[in-house]
């Protein structure tokens, strides 16, 4: 339960670690928007999904230090 760089701890929020060990538990695999919402947020989601996921991702990629331009790990 704990992400570091280069030895260093990471910290991230609830959700981004949500999002991050879901894809952890499914290396190699592409993980649909969807398995993401379910796993996350749940069935009974009434957030705006969308915008809460792209945050989540985009907090996942600062803390694993790539971007959207030159993906390595999602």
């Amino acid at each position: 339960g704990e992400l570091r760089r280069e030895g260093i701890p990471i910290r991230l929020q609830a959700q981004p670690a949500q999002v991050l060990g879901v894809l952890l538990e499914n290396a190699g695999a592409v993980v649909s928007r969807e398995a993401l919402r379910q796993a996350v947020w749940g069935g009974g989601t009434h957030v705006d999904f969308d915008s809460g996921l792209n945050f989540c991702i985009a907090q996942v990629r600062s803390a694993l230090g790539e971007s959207a331009e030159s993906p390595v790990y999602i």
